[in-house]
């Protein structure tokens, strides 16, 4: 009977003999029979978890990416950590926390939580997350060195010990990555000058290290069951199936938390970025496409349409919303994100050191006039260009466009009326014809004559490449480019002479007014001198 127990222990020492997992030398007759000093040959069960277990670099990345992941959790942790303190050190506290302990677990997991991983606050925290994985990731390796890996003795006792491979390396980068990491990365990352110093001075608080270092701790050892699987393998499973699938998934959760949500992005007061996407739209204007025939929305920087007519619209949101901002304390408008976080919550001095990156919002008057400008302008050239087919139809629909173009909010056009248009495009029939083709000018008209007709009438008309405040606007400029012929020299100079005519009647009628209102206002003022007499 002792001998079958003897028998039955010494099998059991034979299976369960950790040295035998692992292929190692045996040295006792347990671990080999024959005595021979020979290396065993490797047991399946070491096979199966040699295959499954993934080496030390994708360990590593994934200890790192799972910390970066889990570090907008940490501040909720840290809440808890503290009202935790607070209620063993203070009664009052104790006591008005008493029945509550649900309330203020379910505000951590249900409005912190969700809060410090939306868009703007994730970004906020981005550096912080950097730094804690550069700072996990390098303390486990170092741990993993030190034992000389997972399949010694010491490396097994380590690493598959939660309060050492979690609480221990959670409490290290709770302690390093505030103290030491966090201020170079703000500053590195988002050009926040100083932050080393300041968060130095912060970390120089006791009670702040404290709660980062138990905060770490806690997350450590929360972390350590669920990261177990995928360092360790799973036996049978090659570890590209299991470990590297999962660091993959950690990889591209990563990248959704901290850089492509929908809101993503360093929190910032409504209208002080300006995106440069954006910036084509606000300064951008309305033209006439003769190719679709429609009012589209036109980029004078980029010399092009963009799309319809909603996207100016859209634009001029956008910069009602820069000019409200701006108008608040004269603040300056970026189109760089981390330059206009900067400068609104950290260095007002920003706006001195990066210039080119300020972005100058039209006003209301200046969009309009520069709107203006260019309609007439298009309207003109598209008045020249259908010529002798242009009749009162023609114009009327030209004019309606230039309308809608310039139409403001009060409902008043920014353009003459027919009559008038009709006259002007009669004067740069003949004044176009002169400067294009070098036809000879009437006896009794000067291109300086004909040029101040045309700008007393429409005063924001762009007539030659001298006056374009964007390129290929003038009226000039456009019928060069489109090929534009001369129309026949007797009906154009008829038109003008009868615009001429025109004008000259008006002159005379104004000047007819002027006298007759000045002579009415001296004999009155002289019927009073002799009432008073």
């Amino acid at each position: 009977m002792i001998g079958r127990v003897s028998v039955n222990l010494g099998v059991r020492a034979r299976r369960t003999d950790p040295r035998r997992l692992v292929g190692v030398r045996g040295s006792s007759s347990s671990a080999d029979s024959s005595g021979d000093g020979s290396k065993d040959p490797p047991t399946p069960t070491a096979q199966a978890t040699t295959g499954s277990r993934p080496p030390l670099p994708v360990r590593i990345a994934l200890v790192s990416s799972a910390t970066a992941l889990a570090t907008p959790t940490f501040p909720a942790l840290g809440f808890l950590y503290l009202v935790g303190r607070a209620a063993v050190r203070d009664d009052a506290v104790r006591r008005s926390l008493e029945g509550r302990t649900g309330a203020v677990v379910s505000f951590a997991a249900w409005t912190l939580v969700p809060t410090l991983y939306g868009g703007p606050v994730a970004s906020l925290i981005l550096p912080c997350a950097i730094g804690n994985a550069a700072v996990a990731g390098s303390a486990y390796g170092a741990l993993d060195l030190a034992c000389g890996g997972p399949t010694t003795e010491a490396g097994r006792w380590a690493l598959r010990t939660p309060y050492i491979t979690g609480g221990g390396i959670g409490a290290a980068t709770g302690y390093l990555g505030p103290n030491y990491a966090y201020g170079p990365i703000l500053e590195r990352l988002y050009g926040l000058d100083g932050m080393s110093a300041s968060v130095e001075r912060l970390m120089g608080y006791p009670l702040a290290n404290e709660a980062c270092v138990a905060t770490g701790a806690l997350a450590g050892v929360l972390m350590y069951p669920l990261l177990y699987l995928p360092t360790e393998g799973v036996p049978g499973v090659r570890w590209e199936l299991s470990s590297g699938l999962a660091l993959a998934a950690t990889v591209g959760a990563l990248g959704y938390v901290y850089m492509l949500q929908k809101d993503s992005g360093l929190p910032l007061p409504e209208g002080s970025y300006l995106s440069p996407a954006d910036e084509d739209l606000v300064l951008s204007i309305l033209r006439y496409n003769r190719l679709s025939q429609c009012i589209e929305t036109y980029s004078p920087g980029r010399d092009r349409f963009l799309g319809p007519e909603q996207m100016r619209l859209d634009g001029a949101e956008i910069a009602e919303s820069c000019r409200s901002y701006s108008q608040w304390g004269k603040k300056a408008i970026f189109n760089d994100r981390l330059l206009a976080f900067a400068y609104n919550y950290w260095d007002t001095t920003t706006v001195d050191r990066h210039p080119d990156n300020v972005v100058e919002i039209p006003t209301v008057d200046e969009t309009s006039r520069r709107q203006g400008a260019v309609a007439t302008s298009d309207a003109l050239a598209a008045a020249l260009l259908l010529g002798e087919g242009r009749g009162e139809e023609g114009m009327e629909r030209i004019l309606r466009t230039v309308d809608e173009l310039t139409r403001d909010g009060r409902g008043r056009a920014g353009v003459p009326p027919t009559e008038t248009f009709e006259d002007v495009a009669s004067a740069l029939d003949v004044l176009m014809s002169h400067r294009i083709h070098g036809r000879d000018l009437p006896a009794d008209s000067t291109d300086g004559k004909l040029e101040e007709f045309v700008r007393r009438r429409c005063p924001d008309v762009m007539l030659s490449p001298s006056d374009e405040t964007f390129a290929r606007t003038s009226v000039e400029t456009q019928l060069r480019g489109s090929g534009w012929k001369a129309p026949d020299e007797g009906p154009s100079m008829s038109r003008w002479e009868g615009a001429s005519e025109r004008e000259r009647r008006r002159t005379v009628r104004r000047r007819a007014v002027v006298a007759a209102t000045g002579g009415a206002v001296l004999l009155a003022i002289a019927g009073l001198l002799l009432v008073r007499d």
